[in-house]
């Protein structure tokens, strides 16, 4: 019998509301970089470092630390705060980077320390993409750019989401939509993007059908006379996209010269949401 590798959740189709990490990092995804970063120090690091972490990352006396690697296992546990995993992923890039910015000091070069620089370099970069690949494995809101970790989605974004799941208003066809682009946005093992986008859009058009009628979303826009016609032009954009026989994700389940990536994907579900939650509250002051 094949072995089927996802869990409980996904093979019954229950999903969690948060499935974009943000101010937070689940145990997989402490696991996982403790395996990235641990495996870089022990293959690429000096006796320096440990000093450096000790004194510049701790901030503690050489004596008060009888055991080192403990203290760096310790980081990727609830010993520490969340953000202190990316504070000391950081670190160790602007460890790396000042190592190989001091062998470049030397003049002239040897043809050793040229051959080092390389390898330093190699190390860096495939560190940070390692460390990247897994953040966006574990659909973590961070990743590094520019030797730093920084958010690529919004709090507010996170929030749009969860209001929409926990609005007791809402339609239950339109929940449904957004619940299974959730879960296909939150697959590991094979992201479905161009699905979510699709889900994303019928979610949409399922709350527009709800509360303005028509059999597409394109004749309930018509219908429409509490949504301001900027907003509805908006909708309509979006729809349009995922509808063009020659572009549409819902028929060519591609846009037009360009592969679908998680980024499109999250524009689709946090847009879908906000509409979501917009038509529900001007229904709810504004009821036609």
């Amino acid at each position: 019998m094949p072995q089927n590798n996802e869990s409980f959740s996904i093979r019954n189709g229950f999903m969690p509301k948060k499935v974009i990490q943000i101010e937070s990092v689940d145990q997989i995804l402490l696991n996982k970089l403790s395996n990235v970063v641990l495996s870089s120090i022990s293959n690429d690091m000096d006796m320096d470092f440990k000093s450096s972490f000790i004194h510049n990352f701790l901030e503690l006396k050489f004596e008060e630390v009888d055991n080192y690697h403990s203290k760096l296992t310790d980081v990727f546990t609830t010993k520490y705060e969340w953000f202190r995993v990316y504070e000391l992923i950081e670190f160790i890039i602007k460890y790396k980077k000042e190592y190989i910015d001091n062998l470049q000091l030397e003049t002239p070069l040897r043809r050793n320390t040229e051959y080092l620089i390389n390898e330093k370099m190699n190390s860096l970069i495939n560190f940070i993409s390692s460390v990247n690949s897994l953040l966006e494995q574990e659909n973590s809101g961070y990743r590094i750019i520019d030797d730093l970790i920084v958010p690529i989605i919004d709090k507010t974004e996170i929030e749009e989401i969860e209001k929409t799941l926990d609005d007791d208003d809402i339609h239950l066809g339109a929940k449904d939509h957004i619940t299974e682009a959730l879960k296909l946005l939150s697959n590991k093992e094979v992201p479905h993007y161009k699905g979510v986008i699709h889900e994303s859009i019928k979610a949409i058009e399922s709350i527009y059908r709800h509360y303005y009628g028509g059999k597409t979303l394109g004749e309930a826009l018509k219908k429409t006379k509490n949504l301001p016609e900027r907003f509805n032009e908006s909708v309509e954009k979006f729809y349009i996209e995922t509808n063009q026989k020659d572009i549409g994700i819902r028929h060519a389940l591609m846009l037009k010269g360009r592969e679908i990536g998680q980024e499109d994907a999250r524009l689709y579900i946090v847009f879908a949401c906000s509409v979501i939650n917009y038509v529900i509250e001007k229904n709810r002051k504004n009821p036609i």
